[in-house]
C-alpha cells in the first residue's frame, strides 16, 4: 500500500496578521459537505488546496468519464489532474499518461504531487515504456525498469511546460515532493537495483553513482533542470522531505546499525531501529542531522508528516511497532505501537514530543490513511480513520462499534486545541470508512478535507452518499451551531430520544437540564420519560471553551397513547345484552381510580341496555387510559330511527340470524312489518336463555325538502357535510365547474376565491331541494411573499434535500408548512452561511419555508 504524502502551507504576514486578529475561542463547524459526482471506475489519489478554498486532485480512471464539461477517455489506464472549486464545482481536468505493464494497471502510478501558490502543480510517479504531458513524450531507455517522472502543468492555462525523468536499469520510485517560494521541487525515493551491484541512477544529466538499494533526494529547478542528487542509507520505510524557508531540504528516514552523515557516525546497539532527521542545504551538501532511538528491533519509525513552519521549526508525526522512542529528554512509551507527534527547534534541538492520539495507538502505519496540513505559525491540522479510542487533550474519541473519521488541530507548543469526529451512523469496524486523502486551508483558517468513503459520513448536520469521493469544508468560528428538534408532544407513559444537531467538528460535552424525566443528563442522546410538561436546556461545550444553548419543550398528556387500551371483562363472558341477567362491566382492579360513563366510580359498572360505555381509569404509573367497550342485544330493530311520509308505511325488520324466536307487540313473530302510524313499536328476541326487548320510535317526517349543509375551510381544502334530516343522497356543485356526490365529501380548490356552492339532496320521502352557500377560499400566499433578498433555495422542486444560501453569516430559524398550515418541521440552524435542510420523509406537494421570516414556495417531488 503506497504512503500518504503530506503537504505544508506557508502562509503570508497578511495571513498571520488577520489570525491573530480573530476570536480567541476556536470552535470548529461544518459547513459543507459534498460528494464530487464521480463514477465507480475513476479513483482519486491524492488532493492538495490553495489559499483561495479550491481543491486539486490526481487520480486514476479506466474508460470514459466526464468532469468539469471534458470528458477523457482512455482504451486502458489513464491519469487525470483536476481542479474542484470551493463552490463545489469542477472547474477543469487535463489527462496525462504514464503506463505500466501489463497486470500492473491498479498500481498507483501517480505518487503525489506538489502545489505552488504561484499556480504550478508539479506532480510525480512512475512509468514504464512512455510517459505523455501535453507535448512532452518521456521514453524508457532501460527495457522493463521503473521510472520516475516529474512533470509540471500550469493552472492558469492547463498546460503542461515541462517533465523531466528519473531512471536506472531497475527502479527508481517517488516517495515524497516538495517546493520553494522560487519554484523549485525536491524529490524523495528509493532506488531498487537487483541483482545488488554498483549501478548509476540518472537524473536528467546528473549521474548518481550507488553500490546496491539506496535511498536519493534531488532536486529541480523551476525550469525542469536536475540541479543535483543524492543518495543516503536504505532502511525500512520510505523517506519524506521537508522544506524550510532558506530552500534547504531536510529528509526523515530511520536507520540501524550505523549512519554516517555530515562527517560524523552515529550507531544503535541490538539491532534497534532509530529515527534519522538529515538536514541538506540548498546546494546538497550534508548540514545537520538528528535522530531517536527506539525499542524496536523489527521495523523502525516511520513518518508520515514532515513540515516546516515561517520560524525555522519543524515538526514531524510518524509512529512504529515500539516499546518507546527517546525524542532528546522526553521518552514516549507504548504497548506494541506508538505515534507521536514532535517539534525540532531552529537551533536543530528536540523541542517537545507528545503522544498522537494517546499512548499505545496507530493512525497510519497499517492503513496508511492519515493527513496533515501544517501553517505557517506551525498550527497543525490532522486527519485520519480511526477504529480505536483517540484522546487528543482532552477530548476522547470513542470509535465504539464503527470505523470513524478522526479530525484535531495542535498548536506549536504542542498543545492540543481540540479532537472531534465524522461517524457513519449505520456503519461497522472496517466496512466503514471515510478515507482522507488530503487537506486545505484558506487565508481565513477555514479547513477543507477531501477523501473516499465507502459509507454514508455525517459531517455535522451535512451527509455524504455511499461509496463516493466527498469534500467537505468546517470553518474557524467563535460559537458552536446547536439546535434541537421542535416542540413536541408526548402521551402518558411514553419515552422519547432526544437528539441535537450539531456543526460543531470538535467533541461536545453535552448537559441537559433539569435532569428530571432523563436517563443521563451527560448523554448526547438522553431518553426522556417526563411525567409532566417540561422544557429541557441543553448545554453543551468544547474543552476550549466554546460553548453553545437551546431548549426543547415536551408537552406531556395526562393520557396514554390510542390503542394503549383496557383489558375489559363481563359477567357473561361476551357482549350480548339480556334482559333477564344482571349484566356488568368490569376493570382490572389494578388501576387506581375509575371513572364511567354511567357513573360508578368501582371497578365494575351494572349497565340497563346495549349501547357503548366508557371508562376514564389512572394506571400505577398515574397516567389515565381511556377506551370503551360497546355491547349489542341478540339482534335489533331497524332502522334505528324510523322516519314515516305523509300517506305512506315504514317496514321495520330484524336480522334473524341466530335468533331462536321473536315477537312484536302486535304478536306477530315475522322478520318484518309495516307501520302507517308513528308511534312506540317493540319486539322481543329469544335466543337460548337471553331474553331482549328491543324498541324504536317512528317518527312522522313532515320537514321534507331540506337541503341544509355545513363547510369547514382549510386554506385551498374545504369539507362540505350535508346535515338535513332524513338525507338519502345528493349532489355537489362546487362552483368551479366540478360536481361530487354523496352525504360527506372534500374538495380542493385549485385558486383562492368567493365559489356558489350548490347541494341537490333527496330525502326518505322521494323529495328533492336545493341550497347554496357561498364559501370564500382565502388567499394563503402561493407567491413568494416579498424577501430581504439574503437567502436563496435550491434545487426547487426539491426531491430530498433543500440547500439554503445567505448573503451574510447567521443562526436563522426555520419552519416548514405544507398547504394546510400545519408545520412539518421546524429547525433551528447552525451559525453560518450554507445549509441542508432533509425533506425526503414529506409526502410529494406544495409547502412554504419560512427562514428569519422570509417565507418561499417549495415543491416537494
Amino acid at each position: 500500500m503506497k504512503k500518504q504524502v503530506l503537504r505544508t502551507l506557508f502562509f503570508s504576514i497578511a495571513f498571520l496578521i488577520g489570525f491573530l486578529a480573530k476570536a480567541q475561542n476556536d470552535c470548529p463547524t461544518w459547513e459543507w459537505a459534498f460528494d464530487v459526482g464521480l463514477p465507480s471506475h475513476v479513483q482519486l489519489l491524492e488532493s492538495h488546496g490553495d489559499t483561495a478554498g479550491n481543491m486539486y486532485f490526481v487520480g486514476t480512471f479506466q474508460g470514459a468519464f466526464t468532469i468539469a464539461g471534458i470528458t477523457l477517455s482512455t482504451p486502458d489506464t489513464s491519469h487525470f489532474i483536476a481542479k474542484y472549486s470551493k463552490n463545489q464545482v469542477w472547474s477543469w481536468a487535463v489527462q496525462f499518461e504514464a503506463k505500466l505493464p501489463s497486470g500492473f494497471n491498479n498500481f498507483p502510478i501517480p505518487h503525489d504531487f506538489y502545489f505552488d501558490e504561484a499556480g504550478f502543480i508539479t506532480v510525480t510517479g512512475i512509468y514504464t515504456h512512455t510517459a505523455i504531458f501535453g507535448s512532452d513524450t518521456l521514453s524508457e531507455l532501460h527495457l522493463g525498469s521503473f521510472n520516475t517522472f516529474v512533470a509540471r502543468l500550469n493552472t492558469n492555462t492547463q498546460q503542461w511546460l515541462w517533465a523531466t525523468q528519473a531512471e536506472s536499469q531497475m527502479k527508481v520510485e517517488p516517495s515524497s515532493i516538495e517546493g520553494d517560494a522560487n519554484g523549485n521541487i525536491y524529490i524523495a525515493g528509493s532506488a531498487s537495483i537487483y541483482p545488488q551491484s554498483s549501478s548509476t541512477i540518472s537524473f536528467g544529466n546528473i549521474p548518481l553513482s550507488t553500490s546496491g538499494d539506496t535511498y536519493y533526494i534531488s532536486k529541480i529547478d523551476s525550469s525542469g533542470t536536475w540541479l543535483w542528487a543524492r543518495d543516503f542509507e536504505r532502511s525500512s520505510h520510505s523517506p519524506i522531505i521537508a522544506v524550510d524557508n532558506a530552500q534547504a531540504p531536510t529528509v526523515i528516514t530511520n536507520y540501524v546499525g550505523s549512519l554516517t552523515f555530515a562527517s560524523q557516525t552515529v550507531s544503535t546497539t541490538g539491532g534497534q531501529y532509530a529515527l534519522a532527521i538529515l538536514g541538506y542545504d540548498a546546494a546538497g551538501q550534508e548540514s545537520w542531522w538528528l535522530t531517536a532511538a527506539g525499542s524496536n528491533t523489527v521495523s523502525g519509525p516511520k513518518t508520515w508528516h514532515a513540515a516546516y513552519d515561517d520560524f525555522g521549526n519543524l515538526y514531524i508525526t510518524g509512529e512504529s511497532f515500539i516499546d518507546a522512542i527517546q525524542f532528546g529528554s522526553t521518552l514516549l512509551t507504548g504497548g506494541t505501537q506508538l505515534s507521536y507527534v514532535a517539534k525540532i527547534n531552529p537551533q536543530k534541538q528536540w523541542a517537545w514530543a507528545e503522544y498522537f492520539g494517546g499512548a499505545s495507538v496507530s493512525l497510519a502505519f497499517s492503513n496508511f490513511h492519515s493527513e496533515a496540513i501544517t501553517l505557517g505559525n506551525g498550527d497543525t491540522y490532522f486527519s485520519g480513520i480511526f477504529d480505536n479510542d483517540l484522546t487528543f487533550g482532552n477530548d476522547l474519541l470513542s470509535a465504539g462499534n464503527i470505523t470513524g473519521l478522526f479530525i484535531c488541530k495542535m498548536d506549536s507548543g504542542g498543545n492540543y486545541h481540540w479532537g472531534g469526529a465524522a461517524y457513519a451512523p449505520h456503519g461497522s469496524v472496517n466496512g466503514s470508512l471515510a478515507r482522507p486523502i488530503g487537506l486545505g486551508v484558506d487565508l481565513q483558517e477555514n479547513v477543507y478535507i477531501s477523501g473516499i468513503n465507502s459509507d454514508s459520513y455525517l459531517f455535522g448536520n451535512f451527509s455524504t452518499v455511499q461509496y463516493g469521493n466527498f469534500v467537505a469544508k468546517f470553518k474557524r468560528d467563535s460559537i458552536i451551531g446547536l439546535s434541537l428538534p421542535k416542540d413536541t408532544f408526548l402521551y402518558c407513559g411514553e419515552s422519547i430520544k432526544l437528539v441535537p444537531r450539531s456543526g460543531s467538528v470538535s467533541q461536545l460535552t453535552y448537559q441537559w437540564s433539569p435532569a428530571h424525566g432523563l436517563s443521563d443528563p451527560t448523554a448526547q442522546f438522553p431518553i426522556a420519560s417526563p411525567d409532566s410538561t417540561i422544557t429541557y436546556t441543553l448545554d453543551v461545550s468544547t474543552s476550549n471553551g466554546c460553548v453553545a444553548t437551546d431548549q426543547i419543550k415536551i408537552v406531556r398528556d395526562s393520557v396514554r397513547y390510542y390503542g394503549a387500551g383496557i383489558n375489559f371483562t363481563t359477567s357473561t363472558g361476551n357482549k350480548m345484552y339480556c334482559d333477564n341477567a344482571n349484566f356488568s362491566i368490569s376493570a382490572p382492579y389494578t388501576y387506581q381510580s375509575f371513572d364511567w360513563s354511567t357513573g360508578s366510580t368501582i371497578h365494575n359498572t351494572y349497565i340497563n341496555g346495549p349501547g357503548v360505555y366508557v371508562l376514564t381509569a389512572k394506571d400505577e404509573d398515574g397516567c389515565y387510559r381511556k377506551d370503551s367497550i360497546e355491547i349489542f342485544g341478540p339482534s335489533k330493530i331497524t332502522p334505528e330511527i324510523p322516519l314515516l311520509c305523509t300517506n305512506d308505511s315504514v317496514l321495520l325488520s330484524i336480522n334473524t340470524n341466530g335468533l331462536d324466536s321473536l315477537r312484536w307487540n302486535d304478536g306477530s313473530s315475522q322478520p318484518s312489518r309495516n307501520v302507517h302510524q308513528s308511534g312506540k313499536y317493540w319486539a322481543t328476541l329469544y335466543k337460548g336463555t337471553c331474553i331482549y326487548t328491543d324498541t324504536v320510535e317512528v317518527l312522522a317526517f313532515t320537514n321534507t325538502g331540506n337541503a341544509t349543509f355545513s363547510a369547514r375551510v382549510n386554506n385551498l381544502d374545504v369539507d362540505f357535510a350535508a346535515s338535513s334530516i332524513g338525507f338519502v343522497q345528493g349532489t355537489w356543485r362546487f362552483g368551479d365547474g366540478t360536481f361530487g356526490s354523496g352525504k360527506k365529501i372534500s374538495h380542493t380548490y385549485a385558486n383562492t376565491g368567493v365559489y356558489n356552492v350548490c347541494l341537490d339532496a333527496t330525502d326518505v320521502c322521494g323529495v328533492t331541494a336545493r341550497h347554496c352557500m357561498k364559501i370564500t377560499v382565502p388567499n394563503i400566499g402561493i407567491e413568494e411573499l416579498p424577501a430581504k433578498n439574503i437567502f436563496s433555495l435550491f434545487p426547487n422542486p426539491a426531491t430530498g434535500v433543500i440547500n439554503i444560501e445567505s448573503t451574510d453569516e447567521q443562526a436563522p430559524e426555520v419552519h416548514l408548512t405544507n398547504l394546510s398550515g400545519k408545520v412539518v418541521l421546524r429547525e433551528k440552524l447552525a451559525q453560518g452561511s450554507h445549509w441542508q435542510i432533509d425533506i425526503h420523509h414529506l409526502p410529494a406537494g406544495y409547502y412554504f419555508i419560512n427562514i428569519a421570516g422570509n417565507t418561499f414556495k417549495v415543491v416537494k417531488l
